[in-house]
Order: C-alpha cells, then sequence, then structure tokens
C-alpha cells in the first residue's frame, strides 16, 4: 500500500515482482479494476496464492472500511473486488483480515459496536463461510492444497535450511523451497496429484516420500508431511 504520487486516489495496492535472489522490480499500480479514487491498503494474500484481501472506504463499502477480495484470474489479471459482506463487514472500520493455513478461520480488527476499545481483533469461523470461492456465497473448491511439515533430526530438532523438492508424476521438479528456523516448510501445489517429496540436508541421509494430495470441498485442504532425517 503507498500513497506515492501517481495513484489513482489517497492509498492504493501496487505489486512489486522479484527478478533475482536479491533485487525487486520497479512497484506497479494494480489499476483501476481493484483501486479507487478512495483508500485501499490493509491487505494479505490467502493461502491459495490468488486471493487478496484488502480494506477500502471506496464505492461498495457499508459503511466506513470494508474487508474485500479479488482473484488473480488465469491470464493474470484481478477480478472484480466483492465485498465479504454481513457479518464480517459492518458499518465501522473492518480492517487486517488475514485467514489461517487451514482457510478455517479469519482473523482481522473492527471498532464496531461492542469493542473493548477504539479498535479490537476478531476471529471469525469461516466452516461455512468460503470465502475463497469464486462467489462467497457457493461452496467451490479452488482446486489448489497445502503441503507442509517439519523437518527434523533423530533427537527431534528441527533443521533450518533442510532442502525439501517437489517432483510430479514424471519426476519433473516443480518446486524447491527451504526450511525456517522452526524446520517447518508451506507450500501450496495443485489439488487431486500426485507428488514425490525430497527432503535432504547437509550430514544427513536424504528421504524420498509419495504423497497424494488431496482436495477440499470447501475452501483448501491442508496436508502435514513431516518427516525425520537421518544422519549418515
Amino acid at each position: 500500500m503507498s500513497e506515492r504520487p501517481g495513484g489513482l486516489g489517497h492509498a492504493d495496492i501496487y505489486v512489486s515482482s522479484k527478478v533475482d535472489k536479491n533485487t525487486w522490480g520497479d512497484p506497479v499500480n494494480l489499476g483501476p479494476v481493484v483501486n479507487t479514487a478512495y483508500d485501499e491498503g490493509g491487505l494479505s494474500m490467502a493461502p491459495d496464492g490468488k486471493t487478496l484481501f484488502f480494506s477500502s472506504n471506496g464505492d461498495g463499502s457499508m459503511g466506513s472500511y470494508d474487508i474485500f477480495k479479488t482473484v488473480m484470474t488465469d491470464s493474470g489479471k484481478w477480478s472484480r473486488p466483492v465485498n465479504l459482506g454481513y457479518p464480517i463487514n459492518s458499518v465501522n472500520a473492518d480492517k487486517s483480515f488475514v485467514i489461517s493455513a487451514d482457510c478455517k478461520t479469519a482473523y482481522f480488527a473492527s471498532d464496531r459496536k461492542g469493542s473493548i476499545g477504539g479498535r479490537d481483533i476478531y476471529i471469525a469461523d469461516l466452516s461455512q463461510f468460503p470465502v475463497l470461492a469464486g462467489d462467497s456465497a457457493k461452496s467451490k473448491p479452488t482446486g489448489l492444497s497445502i503441503l507442509r511439515g517439519k523437518i527434523s533430526n533423530a533427537k527431534n530438532k528441527p533443521i533450518e535450511q533442510a532442502n525439501v523438492t517437489v517432483m510430479d508424476s514424471t519426476n519433473t521438479k516443480i518446486a524447491g523451497l527451504k526450511t525456517n528456523a522452526e524446520g517447518v516448510y508451506f507450500i501450496t501445489l495443485k489439488s487431486n496429484c500426485k507428488y514425490k517429496v525430497k527432503v535432504s540436508a547437509k550430514g544427513c541421509k536424504p528421504v524420498t516420500n509419495a504423497v497424494r494430495l488431496p482436495s477440499s470441498p470447501v475452501g483448501t485442504y491442508t496436508m502435514t508431511q513431516d518427516v525425520i532425517l537421518q544422519k549418515e
């Protein structure tokens, strides 16, 4: 979010693409489909990697700031924003909407009636509210699922910077990542597909597991695949 000169209104949403390991490209305004002459901000990306949540007090809000979503299409364009509606939004300021990795819970800030202070943090159950669907009133699968897990050694200590390589059914590499300080990895993949996940780390024997990643009829499915590496 930026109020830099050249925007469409007060605060606009911009995107910057990573050029290489240490360089980011110039920010590009998301354009008039998403940004308005008012304020847009408080954004977060859903685990599906294509649904962007943000707050705006522009056209379509119920009063003050409301939470909207826009979805990146297969052609790389953003869809017209949709208001998440009541009861998540109110006539007061509702901002900073973030959902959990399993897409079952949301957290956001609001100064609605009944808050303890000026603005409080609220939690919302999304089990009957599929916010990742094309239409929030309908239950549609996203076609994407989450694979996550923890890489540990034989003493159950997390391994940082372990290599996690994901291959498809033809043994073609489709993704590669490293674990964080807690030994955790997290990746969004196409659902209802078979994968091979190879895990390696310095001084340890590599492990390769076959994984079939299913989908969920509502929201995003999450599979946990923990791996323990033995010393070489």
